[in-house]
Order: C-alpha cells, then sequence, then structure tokens
C-alpha cells in the first residue's frame, strides 16, 4: 500500500498557496539542496523530492513517473543491438545472394 504524500508539506507551503508561492518555496529548496551545492547525505533524495512535488502541484506531471533500472535499460539496449546485427547478417545474405545470382 502507498500513502500519499503531501507535497505541499514537501515544498512547506500552505494549503491555499498560489502558484507564485509555490514556485517561490520550489526554487529557495532546489537551491539549498541542489547536489551540486550541498554535499550532504540525503540532500540528492531531497532534491528529488522537491523536484517531484513541484512538478505535481504546477501541473506539469500527473503522477510519479516509474524509472527502470539502469540494468534493466542495458539489458534492452544490448536485445536490440543483437536484433539489428541479426537483421544485418540476413541483409548481408540477400546482398550476396542476389550478387552470386546475377553472374551465373
Amino acid at each position: 500500500m502507498t500513502l500519499k504524500k503531501d507535497y505541499r508539506k514537501v515544498l512547506g507551503v500552505s494549503k491555499d498557496a498560489g502558484e507564485d508561492e509555490i514556485k517561490r518555496a520550489y526554487r529557495r529548496l532546489a537551491l539549498r539542496f541542489h547536489p551540486d551545492r550541498n554535499k550532504d547525505a540525503g540532500a540528492e533524495s531531497r532534491f528529488k523530492e522537491i523536484n517531484e512535488a513541484y512538478a505535481i502541484l504546477s501541473g506539469k506531471q500527473s503522477e510519479p513517473v516509474i524509472v527502470p533500472a539502469p540494468r534493466a535499460r542495458r539489458q534492452e539496449s544490448r536485445a536490440m543491438t543483437d536484433w539489428a546485427s541479426v537483421v544485418a547478417g540476413i541483409w548481408q545474405e540477400m546482398e550476396e545472394e542476389k550478387h552470386n545470382n546475377m553472374y551465373r
């Protein structure tokens, strides 16, 4: 069971906060917790949480996006590369056969 996050609480704004107040809070917190500026252990995860909250509250995103793990992407990429090499091999065989049939 997943619990819904209170995104307004993440940004530290009230429930009746307007777009400008949400934007100001986001910018202030994003600068404070940006991984390039803040080297604390939890700064990067807090920065991601702040970005998610702003994306939801500003209407740019309707729900959190689940990103596949890097390992899954590498396997998918490898599978596509293997498939491409199979197709390239078939194409080369067809071209060689066509060439051999032309000069018989």
